[in-house]
């Protein structure tokens, strides 16, 4: 919780709204088990310039849609996390494992 309080300051008091910032705010979403905001704030780096970020994104989407019982979306995730970063092990195994 705490890290969700320290990224939002980050992004509302301080304006600090870079594609790092706003992963890292996804990440203690995710984290605190608040996967409905962990997920739009991972699909709003769907489209980031960065595209280590990009792919993180769809790959840790993935993981959230794969523990929902989602397979094809997750799948569909993996695949994208794939397609901005090949060499993403990480999305080439969760994409294997499923």
């Amino acid at each position: 919780k705490a890290s969700i309080e320290n990224h939002l300051k980050l992004v509302n008091e301080f304006e600090l709204t870079t594609p790092d910032v706003n992963f890292n705010l996804a990440l203690s979403y995710h984290y605190a088990d608040s996967l409905d905001l962990a997920q739009r704030t991972y699909q709003s780096l769907y489209s980031s310039p960065n595209k280590t970020i990009a792919s993180f994104s769809f790959n840790q989407n993935g993981t959230i849609l794969a523990g929902q019982k989602k397979y094809e979306e997750a799948l569909d995730a993996y695949k994208w996390s794939l397609i901005h970063m090949p060499e993403n092990e990480s999305a080439r195994y969760n994409y294997e494992l499923l």
